[in-house]
């Protein structure tokens, strides 16, 4: 994953959670774990880069919406809005997580009224809208923004422009080559 250091890095900063990796039994067989009482996340050791990113986001999330003990929500809501934000951001930083993240939100939903999910969505939008402000801020110098339609098509006319005189280039050689003969 190209820049996986620099934004595993900036994302670590962008939290007050001691982010670590650990065996430790307390992960169990989830991929990382958010522990709001210590302010810390844990996370499971030898997944892909992209794995690593979705999951510490998705431990972000948790971080920012359910570490308030004082709002009780059920665990299904809080894997539910956590791994939506993580999808969110992580299509924003153009990793694909639908593979492993569709089957998940659908076993954490499947019992969801509409209702729930409606104010599930609206906490996720913002909560992930919040993520892409830190993560466009912190990552600025590692992504090149997207170009406007304008500076696409001048690209392409350059590029068209060099390959045009690359393919002439050698026939007009020749051409000069042939007169002075």
């Amino acid at each position: 994953m190209p820049n996986y250091e620099k934004i595993y890095d900036k994302l670590v900063q962008a939290t007050d959670f001691e982010v670590k990796f650990s065996r430790e039994l307390e992960l169990g067989s989830a991929k990382g774990v958010t522990q709001p009482r210590r302010k810390t996340i844990l996370l499971r050791p030898g997944m892909s880069q992209q794995q690593t990113i979705k999951t510490l986001i998705h431990e972000l999330a948790h971080s920012v919406l359910h570490a308030d003990p004082s709002k009780k929500l059920e665990r299904s809501t809080q894997e539910l809005e956590a791994e939506s934000t993580a999808f969110i951001v992580c299509e924003h930083l153009g990793i694909d997580t639908s593979e492993y993240t569709f089957p998940y939100l659908a076993n954490w939903s499947k019992d969801k009224e509409l209702s729930q999910l409606s104010k599930s969505l609206t906490r996720i939008q913002l909560t992930a809208e919040k993520f892409n402000q830190v993560v466009d801020q912190n990552l600025e110098k590692i992504h090149e923004k997207p170009l406007t339609l304008d500076q696409k098509i001048e690209h392409a006319k350059r590029v068209a422009s060099a390959q045009n005189l690359a393919k002439k280039g050698p026939g007009l050689e020749r051409e000069g080559q042939e007169q002075t003969r």
